[in-house]
């Protein structure tokens, strides 16, 4: 019994070991940011590239900002390898200026194979919610703009015998320009609506709000075709000297 103790224990200690070298063949040489990021799979194996994305999250425990532009997504399977691309702080249409990505304590990247709506990756922040009025984003983006009648009580200086505006204003959606016929409506209603309700109005009210950001990247790749496979899939994160920082298999 004492022999069959002493080769049961070196069989697990044997696949212990093995356990140990297919693990440090998977990862290689490990990142010091290897307990700050995390990688997760979201909807990574999606056919359509604008809908695959996986997320990238910094600990809350980091007490320095986690650059992660430069850093390479691959698929030890596939091969696929893709490198993380710069952002804009506060998006806008068209061409503008990037940024480093740099993930706060607790923030995360959405990471979309596919092209930005708006041309680049970008920081979410409380007014962003108009931007997918005309345009898709997958996931949809958060809807956590001010109410139209805190807009109005705040910025619309609209008087109180205005009954019009007071009883139209309410029945609006956040985080939607107003396209219905407003012509019977007063042109200091008007005036308010077109310069308050929308992205550029909401920014310039509320850009400097102390809670404007919320801790969310948009990150696009850019590419035309999915990235990672829908099953039987191994997605390294390497930090910039190609160190994993995180494994993500599915």
């Amino acid at each position: 019994r004492e022999i069959e103790s002493d080769v049961a224990a070196g069989k697990r200690e044997l696949e212990s070991i093995k356990k140990e070298v297919a693990q440090a063949k998977l990862w290689g040489t490990v990142s010091p940011y290897k307990d700050s990021v995390r990688l997760s799979k979201m909807s990574a194996g999606q056919t359509d590239a604008n809908k695959e994305y996986v997320s990238i999250t910094s600990s809350a425990r980091t007490t320095e900002p986690v650059v992660i532009s430069g850093w390479t997504l691959e698929s030890t399977v596939s091969g696929a390898r893709v490198q993380i691309p710069g952002g804009a702080r506060l998006p806008r249409y068209g061409s503008q200026a990037l940024i480093p990505i740099a993930l706060e304590s607790g923030e995360s990247a959405l990471v979309v194979t596919g092209e930005s709506p708006l041309g680049s990756s970008f920081h979410e922040n409380t007014c962003v919610g108009y931007l997918d009025q005309y345009q898709n984003f997958s996931p949809a983006l958060s809807h956590q703009c001010p109410r139209p009648k805190e807009e109005m009580a705040s910025f619309g200086n609209i008087p109180l015998s205005d009954d019009s505006c007071h009883e139209f204003v309410p029945r609006l959606s956040s985080c939607r320009q107003v396209t219905s016929d407003t012509s019977d409506l007063s042109s200091a209603c008007r005036a308010f609506l077109s310069t308050n309700l929308s992205y550029t109005g909401c920014v310039k009210n509320h850009g400097t709000d102390p809670f404007f950001y919320n801790g969310k990247w948009r990150v696009y790749l850019e590419r035309g075709n999915d990235l990672w496979r829908n099953e039987r899939e191994i997605i390294r994160l390497l930090d910039g000297d190609g160190k994993t920082v995180s494994v993500l298999q599915y």
